[in-house]
């Protein structure tokens, strides 16, 4: 069988799994163990043939799909443990039924591969790892000389990582970096993503991140900056004005006792105007004037 057949084989065959066309792409046909040692232009060449032979899969197929697949698998890639309540919030716009179907592919293809021969390329990597743990990628090429240069490269990151001492990531950054990417989540959303957690310690670690939140916030807002440190002097301040008020009462108290002093040594030149109306007292004065004026004439 020639070769550009067998890419169409492969083909085939993972477009029954359940992937898309468009996600078999030269680069991802390469990575493949039944494909190893093809060259580019065998993987694109068998490719476009089986494109072009079966419009009546094509047509059932397209690149957005395609490329919201390869969203969802890069991030079970990293957390393999969502469920699918996660990946609804995670991706609010994808069609929930996608979300699923990809979901349980990518578990498939994950069992899949734990379960592959022990003559495979990937297992005989690990174990030539495992003899020589501080190999080169060029000492590793060579003893693979035969296969997929970045097949063999990808086998020795992926052994690197599963033989590279972790701690194990504490449930509060769990939630911390889940709240971190997905600010608008509440509590009871976040309860079902942390489903095999105990409420109240979702609970804690949710009004932890809500307070740390806040707290960063307002830190970015001079005005409250100025608040906070008005805060800090509230000591000194409060005293200063309690002295500068005790002081002013006093002020006042003096004046109005001066005030009532001048009021009772007031003297009424004519002590029968104290009771008369204004009007009353224009007419007296009035007829003073005229009184003084004609005594100026005489």
């Amino acid at each position: 069988m020639h070769k550009k057949d067998q890419v169409k084989e492969v083909i085939e065959k993972y477009i029954k799994k359940g992937r898309d066309f468009f996600e078999l792409t030269p680069s991802f046909l390469g990575d493949l163990e039944e494909l190893q040692g093809f060259s580019e232009r065998t993987l694109k060449r068998g490719r476009t043939e089986f494109k072009l032979e079966r419009q009546d899969v094509i047509k059932k197929h397209s690149r957005n799909t395609a490329n919201l697949k390869k969203k969802i698998f890069k991030y079970l890639t990293k957390s393999p443990k969502a469920t699918p309540k996660e990946l609804s919030i995670v991706f609010p716009d994808i069609d929930k039924k996608l979300l699923t179907n990809t979901r349980n592919l990518w578990k498939k293809e994950q069992i899949s591969s734990s379960s592959e021969d022990s003559h495979s390329l990937r297992q005989n990597v690990f174990d030539f790892l495992e003899k020589n743990p501080q190999t080169t990628l060029g000492r590793i090429e060579k003893a693979f000389s035969k296969s997929n240069k970045k097949t063999v490269s990808n086998y020795l990151d992926q052994w690197r990582k599963e033989h590279t001492p972790k701690r194990k990531e504490s449930l509060k950054k769990r939630i911390t970096d889940f709240m971190d990417a997905n600010p608008k989540t509440d509590l009871l959303q976040l309860r079902e993503v942390f489903s095999e957690t105990k409420p109240a310690s979702v609970n804690t670690y949710f009004s932890l991140w809500k307070n740390n939140r806040i707290q960063t916030d307002s830190k970015k807002t001079p005005q409250v900056d100025r608040q906070l440190k008005i805060k800090s002097e509230d000591s000194d301040i409060v005293q200063a004005l309690k002295t500068t008020i005790d002081a002013q009462t006093k002020t006042i108290d003096a004046l109005k006792s001066q005030n009532e002093i001048l009021k009772e040594r007031q003297v009424i030149a004519f002590p029968e105007l104290e009771r008369m109306s204004i009007d009353e007292v224009k007419t007296v004065e009035k007829v003073i004037k005229t009184f003084i004026r004609g005594i100026k004439k005489i």
